[in-house]
């Protein structure tokens, strides 16, 4: 799973080599960023990357917060 977020956007690619699946989008989050927790939540991600100093403190606490297992 790769994140940039920006101006209030974020844009999220998610891989799945096993399956041989890319998913890509993009949607504007709360505060709390509700949607990235879901989203996160649904896809229990093995990895997130995440281009250093791209994503805002918020948005790297609640990868942080909602990650399951992700380095």
């Amino acid at each position: 799973m790769k994140l940039a977020y920006a101006a209030g956007d974020l844009g999220v690619a998610v891989v799945d080599c096993g399956a041989a699946r890319m998913s890509v989008g993009a949607f504007r989050d709360d505060a709390q960023r509700t949607l990235l927790a879901t989203l996160l939540a649904q896809c229990r991600p093995a990895e997130v990357l995440v281009e250093k100093g791209a994503l805002s403190l918020a948005t790297l606490a609640a990868v942080k917060r909602h990650r399951s297992g992700a380095r």
